[in-house]
């Protein structure tokens, strides 16, 4: 149990800190994937509207959500035995406030603390995620409770038939492709609310909600939802802080054309931003159609949506909000929609003058949530976080507070996310989504890519924590579960992890579902990225482990604590399992390290430079003690079973399996150019 004050943890400079100056490093999981959806009814998105709770939407709750209370001493007892210190704990806003605007569920609130106080029983530290994807539920996501589109005269019943978002629970299977549902980033629905969220002041003056502008509406009944949450936990010694939102969308904010598609992801009938207001104004739009390849996306012909004449809007075409700014209009009668002002969304109408999105939209957003928490809870952390690949931008200029801020990015191995196949040889670096080739350039390629996001963060003053990190377990249609062979997603899983550690930073794992399935995985969207699943619980014993996924990757020694700013290396050989870290702290100076017994059944053998050691009653935490003034301290651990000379040779057939790859890897290259000679 944790049972020292509240406000234990602070952030100095770059760094989080406890009570006696040693910094902290994180390392946990997102508790948990099926939070998104309502426990009560089932609301799994692979189930009907009627049957999910999608259509009434008042009437749901989250109750239950991560898991009946009764279940959490097994999954909680699970993540403290893995060696997770923290917990990115999901809520919704739904979740909070469904029942319409200003009614809360106390029951929830209640069931929430009562949770939260579990995770204390196991020494688990907590911060609340406020999460969404692509808004709500309503419009192929998750977060904002159904009722935000109806205060604005949107029918949420109408989002699918007017293709304004694909929606898992009302789409035909053959057409909700594996992760189509980020392109409702760019649809009608989702990005039309969230520029009202962030900027229906400078882009839609005459939307209002009771008289009050559509932007200060939301984001008042958003931020007072949250801070419910606050005042339900206040005083829990393991809640260290609030996430500000998940992800959240820029909408078409900055969108330069109007009239051209502008997602990364391409799939299903892909509308631009005008045609997508055409069409929930009731009027069908042709555009292409695309679906999954093996190199990306690839048109299949054209399509046309909302062939029913469906209208969005509950008062008419002309209600439609866009068209009544000016962005459009009917010529011909209303046979002829006409793109006015295809760069709208780049500069505010009345001056003329450019929006920024981060500026003028996010920070201050960012500035009202941090003070709406720290009306309840004056000293708790805040996890900033900007829109996925936007790390280089991120900035926080005119941010009323930089104390006790971290930035919480978000990483994923872009070709194994989308395609569902790891390939040691090939990746895409995360922000320019250029390809790397080769197994040791790609693995420098994520190395490089964490790197970047910890030194942007650096250059702002602020800690970093990488909120989201994981991978697909059905790759490869879903073989591992009837092989029960999951190296595939080990190899996967293990190169994330090296990617992390080699840069000491914080992190919390996408996914810990406790009601994950190989059917449905996390049960929502057709993801499954959950490191636990019921259906690989076999009845093996330790009964901690029972149901794990890729385990030996998952679980593996890390250093907790050690003096802040020394960190120089961190590294564990998934092969070898020979663990390494190296510090340059001065004088006296004590780094805890994390041993698992999975990793190590019989014990380690311990190899220091300088220093003592010991361990924990529970031989699971090492303390590594210096005091000298050397230069560099190192510290190196194996399996005890093993003699050196034995390392010696795994350490060399592990270098040969790198060697292995390569010859491979030109191998297909040059069957792929013996190929196109052929054809020529």
């Amino acid at each position: 149990q944790i049972y020292r004050d509240v406000n234990m943890f602070c952030c100095k400079g770059t760094s989080v800190v406890d009570q006696a100056g040693q910094e902290v490093i994180f390392r946990g999981v997102n508790l948990g994937g099926s939070s998104k959806v309502p426990f009560t009814p089932n609301g799994a998105t692979h189930r009907t509207p009627e049957q999910s709770g999608l259509v009434d939407h008042t009437n749901v709750s989250f109750v239950g959500r991560p898991f009946p209370l009764n279940e959490a001493d097994e999954h909680l007892s699970r993540l403290k035995q893995w060696g997770f210190n923290f917990l990115r704990f999901i809520v919704t806003w739904e979740a909070i406030e469904h029942a319409g605007p200003g009614q809360y569920d106390k029951e929830y609130l209640e069931y929430l603390r009562a949770v939260i106080e579990k995770c204390n029983d196991y020494g688990l530290r907590v911060f609340i995620d406020p999460h969404q994807d692509v808004w709500s539920r309503a419009s192929g996501g998750d977060g904002a409770p159904g009722w935000t589109f109806e205060v604005l005269g949107i029918n949420p019943q109408n989002i699918s038939k007017c293709y304004a978002a694909l929606v898992h629970q009302a789409t035909p299977p053959e057409e909700y492709y594996p992760m189509c549902w980020p392109s409702n980033t760019t649809r009608y629905a989702c990005a039309t609310m969230f520029t009202l969220f962030f900027a229906s002041k400078i882009f839609a003056p005459k939307c209002t909600i009771e008289g009050i502008p559509a932007q200060d509406y939301l984001q008042d009944h958003y931020c007072k939802a949250i801070q419910q949450v606050v005042h339900a936990l206040k005083g829990l010694p393991n809640v260290v802080g609030y996430g500000s939102l998940n992800e959240p969308g820029r909408g078409w904010i900055g969108c330069k054309n109007l009239a051209k598609y502008t997602n990364d992801v391409k799939l299903g009938i892909c509308l631009t931003a005008f045609q997508g207001m055409v069409a929930a104004a009731g009027t069908p739009q042709t555009a292409d159609y695309y679906v999954p390849s093996i190199i990306g996306f690839k048109k299949s012909g054209t399509r046309t949506a909302n062939q029913g004449k469906t209208c969005l809007w509950k008062d008419g075409q002309q209600a439609e909000v866009w068209k009544q700014h000016g962005v459009w209009e009917w010529t011909d009668g209303e046979s002829n929609p006409k793109l006015l002002c295809p760069d709208y969304f780049t500069k505010d109408p009345k001056t003329g003058n450019p929006v920024n999105y981060n500026k003028d939209c996010l920070v201050p957003f960012f500035n009202r949530f941090i003070q709406s928490m720290r009306e309840v809870d004056p000293k708790c952390l805040v996890f900033l976080e900007g829109s996925p690949r936007s790390e280089k931008t991120f900035v926080l200029d005119g941010i009323c507070t930089t104390e006790n801020i971290i930035h919480a990015a978000h990483y994923y191995d872009a070709i194994t996310l989308f395609f569902k196949k790891y390939r040691s040889w090939l990746g895409l670096d995360w922000f320019t989504l250029k390809p790397s080739f080769g197994a040791s350039r790609v693995q420098q390629c994520k190395n490089n890519n964490i790197r970047t996001m910890v030194e942007c963060n650096n250059k702002l003053n602020l800690p970093t924590l990488i909120g989201e990190v994981g991978i697909p377990f059905d790759m490869s249609n879903k073989a591992a579960y009837d092989s029960n062979d999951f190296s595939e997603q080990q190899a996967a899983l293990n190169s994330s992890m090296v990617a992390l550690e080699s840069n000491n930073v914080s992190f919390t794992l996408w996914n810990y579902c406790s009601d994950n399935s190989n059917q449905h995985g996390d049960n929502w969207n057709g993801e499954d990225f959950s490191v636990f699943s019921v259906d690989q619980k076999v009845g093996s014993k330790p009964a901690h482990n029972d149901g794990g996924r890729a385990l030996k990757a998952l679980v593996r020694p890390y250093v907790q604590r050690l003096p802040a700013g020394s960190f120089v290396k961190q590294q564990f050989d998934i092969q070898t399992r020979v663990y390494t870290l190296q510090h340059k702290a001065k004088g006296d100076a004590t780094a805890t390290i994390f041993v698992p017994p999975l990793q190590y059944p019989f014990g380690v053998t311990v190899q220091v430079s300088d220093g003592t050691f010991s361990w924990s009653d529970d031989k699971t935490q090492l303390l590594w003690e210096t005091s000298s003034n050397s230069d560099l301290h190192t510290l190196q651990f194996w399996d005890s079973a093993i003699k050196d000379l034995e390392r010696a040779d795994m350490m060399a057939q592990a270098r040969f399996g790198w060697f292995v790859d390569w010859v491979f890897f030109f191998v297909l290259i040059g069957v792929g150019l013996s190929a196109v000679i052929l054809n020529m």
